[in-house]
């Protein structure tokens, strides 16, 4: 399945936590807290779950590459912070 498309006329439902500030822009070296690995954020893209009952609803993941290279990795957006700020402070 593809992912959807950013304003698309789908209403989906979003799964997880929603960020509570800007996110940080692509390229940036980025640390996911829920991991505690650091690497280059590629992107953050809406996927649709599986087709079941009820209504659409999409998980937003956050794209990360490790630093040295290797496999790609998602995690919540709301988990990502620039890599110098690993404190959890605002």
């Amino acid at each position: 399945m593809s992912p959807t498309p950013k304003g698309s006329a789908v209403s989906p439902q979003h799964v997880g936590t929603p960020a509570e500030s800007t996110p940080p822009e692509i390229g940036t070296l980025v640390y996911d807290e829920a991991s505690g690995r650091t690497g280059a954020l590629q992107d953050i893209l809406d996927f649709p779950e599986p087709e079941g009952p009820g209504p659409l609803r999409v998980q937003r993941l956050a794209f990360i590459r490790p630093p040295r290279g290797g496999v790609e990795f998602t995690t919540d957006p709301a988990h990502v912070r620039p890599a110098h700020d690993t404190t959890g402070a605002p």
